[in-house]
């Protein structure tokens, strides 16, 4: 199975000294003997594997397999130049160049540079960004760090350069000079300089006998299994179909793992320790992995860890025919990271049509997915149905989750607020629990507010709300671009919670949120999501975000929905329950 191999992609340190230390003793010999000869084709068997490896690799996927073989590349160092060389040569792919240059570079062998040279009349050298990406392994992380191409003083990441960063890095490295001229420039210094860098012979030393098959795909293939496995005894399982809820409100069930089935909202089941952590990438990287997410809802659908080609969306019907003929299947175009369908390049994406996947999951579950178009723009959600390679229709995870009803016993009564816009004379402040509505006095506030004026920016202002109890008030903000549910963008109230956390949560929570789901998710989220102690809650229509749970500073808990944005003057209208218990402890 491909996610055995995968695991011994990285036990291999042993073969990697043994390696080196060949090296050294071939070289004292007359000629290899039979066992050297062994050795050698050893190694290259497995360099070519771990070129495979390469040869796929996405930026943004699977960041600990694609990072571990270029650390045993390295480990190996020369003897695996030729062959990366010629993969070089071979390539036009951007993210393999990158791969490739960065494993050259970190080799340091200076037999690289005529090749490195020679890439530089690839296309699509600028595709992509330089990209900042991260590793749980911390020796991995140090590795890449070391190497990376471009300085970068946060070590919460490393950088992975666009190719043409990547191949100017290593020919700097390599020949300790900084050609501006592009391939011209290069090939004309290089015929000048050549001999100061590299012996009349050593160039060939890298060149390979001519081959008329793809060692390299036979290597991987053989370790890793075929992409995707054809033939009589293979099945598709049966069709899942799944609503994916927009990952926008906390509580959506936004997140997938196709090999269980099983649905997450984010964040789910992460410790309250860890939600405090400092170092809370790390505690992402290491949820992801753990619950095992596949993809998620974010108005488009995205691959997390994903390997993904796009086909044609009447595959879907024939796949299992195409699958028993044995043939060696066709994996159509390589996809980004977004499950939407597109044109002549993954550039022209066909948002919000319907579009249709082949993947490969981080555990090495193979499938077929497809992505509805959008239905509701009201919710965002997606519907997706799928189906994995060879499951055996056990898999129930996904099914709907039994609703817990509701204690309504937890809550305090309902109550309806209305605030003003900030302004002298208006009643913009509010103690949530009293109910109690304030205007501050005129010397607190300016004549002519600022668009943003509220407490949330006056700390005088703010310890005058402090001492009266007042924890909510209004603000003017612009959210044009932001699903405004006003004509033309303009100016729009909002509320701002002092010393409050809130967070958006799914519009039918407001009547269904259970007291134990609302402690979870404040567990979960922690204060992260608070903004300087200021709590921002917008009515925003597209998707619909009208709903929060907050907890003030002395731990209530509650449900706010804003009801209705009146004209300019006349103010923001909202409803909102408080748990009995102002603590939230039952």
């Amino acid at each position: 199975m491909r996610a055995v191999a995968l695991a011994a992609l990285f036990a291999s340190s042993a073969v990697v000294s043994w390696a080196e230390k060949r090296s050294v003793a071939a070289a004292d010999r007359v000629g290899p003997s039979p066992s050297a000869r062994k050795t050698d084709v050893d190694v290259q068997k497995r360099v070519r594997e771990l070129i495979y490896v390469l040869r796929y690799h996405r930026a943004s996927a699977r960041v600990e397999e694609w990072t571990g073989a270029m650390r045993e590349l390295v480990r190996i160092g020369s003897p695996a130049v030729p062959e990366l060389v010629a993969e070089l040569d071979r390539t036009e792919r951007p993210v393999t160049l990158r791969g490739l240059a960065f494993t050259l570079r970190a080799i340091g062998d200076p037999r690289a540079v005529p090749a490195l040279i020679r890439a530089l009349g690839k296309k699509n050298l600028e595709a992509g960004s330089d990209y900042g990406t991260y590793v749980l392994d911390p020796e991995l992380m140090a590795f890449m760090q070391k190497h990376q191409c471009l300085a970068g003083r946060d070590k919460s990441f490393f950088l992975y350069g666009r190719p043409i960063n990547e191949i100017s890095a290593a020919l700097f490295k390599l020949t300790k000079h900084q050609e501006p001229g592009g391939l011209p420039g290069w090939t004309k210094w290089w015929a000048a300089h050549s001999s100061e860098i590299l012996s009349e012979t050593e160039p060939r030393s890298v060149q390979l006998p001519g081959r008329d098959r793809d060692l390299v795909e036979e290597a991987g293939t053989a370790w890793f299994g075929p992409l995707f496995p054809t033939g009589k005894h293979i099945n598709l399982g049966p069709v899942h179909e799944v609503e994916l809820q927009f990952d926008g409100y906390v509580n959506a069930r936004s997140y997938i793992d196709f090999d269980t089935g099983r649905l997450f909202q984010f964040q789910q089941g992460i410790s309250a320790d860890d939600a405090k952590s400092n170092d809370f990438s790390k505690v992402m990287h290491r949820w992801f992995r753990q619950s095992g997410v596949d993809a998620h809802c974010n108005a488009s659908v995205t691959g997390d860890d994903l390997q993904l080609w796009v086909i044609d969306n009447s595959r879907w019907g024939t796949l299992q025919n195409e699958i028993h003929s044995g043939r060696p299947m066709n994996p159509g175009r390589e996809a980004t990271t977004w499950l939407e369908p597109f044109g002549k390049d993954n550039a022209d994406v066909r948002e919000n049509e319907l579009g249709t996947f082949l993947f490969i999951t981080r555990e090495g579950g193979r499938g077929v997915v497809q992505v509805l178009p959008r239905e509701n723009d009201e919710t965002y959600s997606r519907r997706i149905r799928y189906r994995m390679w060879g499951e055996k229709g056990g898999q129930v995870a996904a099914r709907p989750v039994p609703k817990v009803r509701r204690d309504e016993s937890d809550w305090g009564p309902e109550r309806v607020g209305i605030l003003r816009p900030p302004g002298r004379g208006q009643v913009f402040l509010m103690n949530l629990e009293t109910g109690q509505r304030l205007s501050p006095p005129d010397s607190l506030v300016p004549a002519n507010a600022p668009e943003t004026y509220s407490f949330a920016n006056d700390k005088k202002l703010a310890a005058w709300c402090r001492a009266q109890g007042a924890d909510l008030g209004t603000i003017q903000t612009r959210v044009a671009g932001m699903g405004d549910p006003k004509p033309g963008g303009s100016k729009a109230l909002a509320l701002v919670g002092l010393d409050m956390n809130a967070l958006t949560v799914l519009p039918s929570s407001y009547g269904e949120m259970t007291l134990p789901e609302l402690k979870e998710l404040f567990a979960r989220w922690s204060a992260r999501s608070g903004y300087g102690g200021e709590a921002w809650m917008l009515l925003l229509s597209d998707p619909l975000r009208d709903t929060y749970a907050i907890v003030t500073k002395s731990g209530t808990l509650g449900l706010l929905q804003i009801k209705a944005i009146r004209d300019e003057q006349g103010g923001i209208v909202f409803r909102y329950r408080l748990a009995k218990d102002p603590s939230g402890k039952k």
